[in-house]
């Protein structure tokens, strides 16, 4: 047995040990099935959005019910408060994360094809995306980022960065860079240089590329349903949103990047989520996705965002990231690309197998560098979820497919 053959036996005879029923926090807000945190030992004990998507990823190969609970518990959040909190906690109802319940839905639904899941869960996708379409939408007509923190709780956001060495909390724009700090943590990239600490000025060419996704697959759920009029109203949303991000984001040389509507410009570093209109289907230009992949891989796999003169965050060069590899695979795939895919994909999991015959741990990132695991900000608890999800997902695809 080579070592990602050791890696997938350890993830499929794990996974039982990241379930959990009933409540492990006080302001935890309760769940109706048992629910998939991100790691099996007792750092992180709820239920976070973005996290459960990646983690699903394997799921749907080895305990499919358990992954159409995630996705039960997804709609309940969605049905009661109108979004998916970013994780399970009243002090998370102040923001969501990217919104991929319509894809992980999507997925299950490709695996296990059946009108009873169309039926279940369209409500509640069109529920979710009419918060994202009515509540984070900009004068520029694409959605950016955000929260609905209270003062307070920017407050008690400024303690918590400035221990995490993001924010002086004597500095005089404190308030305001927290603010923005809230938004960077509904990226999920919390946090990154993306945005110069100005996320609130920014629509993000990630979110823009899922929002599409979902429009596109509501479109066809619709047609399933024979409600085609729905159909092509979502199917001409899609086509308005893919003309506004070429209008906005795309850059002479065909590379998709973050806009700053607020100063009329793109922003200046280049990251995975430059990828994701390839993973979503919103455009093919091969030479424009390997123009990214040039600037993004590294010996041991592909980096969240460009070398820097400093890099200081989390989600920033060298660190590459489950979530985003499997993103920047898709990507390559999509584009036609598919040695790129083969060759970062294989890059990821042998990095991922190493570091397990060193220490039989799967950590949250490492380095794309190095290969080692990266503990930058706080200890990275072993046996992630996510890192578990994408590398099921892409052994599946590349070994077993």
């Amino acid at each position: 047995m080579n070592m990602k053959e050791r890696v997938n036996d350890y993830i499929k005879q794990h996974w039982k040990n990241t379930i959990r029923t009933g409540i492990s926090k006080t302001d935890e807000i309760p769940l109706p099935y048992p629910t998939t945190v991100p790691c099996e030992n007792q750092r992180f004990t709820y239920f976070f959005y973005w996290d459960t998507y990646f983690t699903n990823l394997g799921l749907l190969y080895d305990m499919p019910k358990q992954a159409l609970n995630n996705l039960r518990n997804m709609k309940y959040l969605v049905e009661r408060f109108g979004f998916i909190p970013n994780a399970n906690l009243t002090s998370m109802l102040n923001r969501s994360q990217p919104p991929l319940f319509c894809c992980a839905v999507y997925d299950y639904y490709q695996l296990y094809p059946s009108l009873d899941i169309v039926y279940e869960f369209f409500g509640s996708m069109q529920r979710e995306y009419e918060f994202w379409s009515q509540s984070r939408i900009t004068d520029c007509g694409l959605n950016g980022y955000s929260s609905s923190a209270t003062e307070e709780e920017i407050e008690r956001f400024i303690d918590e960065v400035a221990l995490r060495g993001i924010i002086d909390k004597n500095d005089c724009d404190a308030y305001e860079k927290a603010k923005n700090l809230f938004a960077e943590a509904e990226s999920g990239w919390d946090f990154s240089p993306r945005f110069g600490g100005r996320a609130l000025d920014f629509v993000q060419v990630d979110l823009n590329s899922i929002l599409y996704r979902n429009e596109i697959i509501i479109s066809e759920f619709a047609k399933i349903l024979k409600e085609n009029q729905l159909s092509e109203r979502f199917s001409r949303k899609a086509a308005q949103r893919k003309a506004v991000m070429y209008r906005y984001m795309e850059d002479e040389e065909e590379v998709f990047r973050d806009y700053d509507f607020k100063n009329k410009k793109l922003s200046q570093v280049i990251s995975i989520a430059s990828l994701l209109p390839f993973w979503a289907g919103i455009t093919k230009n091969t030479q424009s996705c390997k123009k990214i992949l040039n600037v993004l891989e590294c010996e041991k796999g592909i980096a969240a965002c460009e070398k820097s003169n400093s890099s200081m965050f989390q989600w920033d060069y060298p660190n590459m990231w489950p979530p985003l590899v499997y993103f920047s695979v898709k990507a390559f795939q999509n584009s036609g690309a598919e040695e790129c895919a083969r060759r970062i994909a294989d890059k990821y999991m042998n990095t991922v197998a190493e570091n397990f015959e060193i220490g039989g741990c799967l950590y949250e990132k490492y380095s794309s560098v190095t290969g080692k695991y990266s503990n930058q900000e706080y200890e990275s608890p072993k046996m992630l979820g996510w890192t578990a999800g994408v590398f099921r997902n892409l052994y599946e695809y590349f070994y077993h497919g």
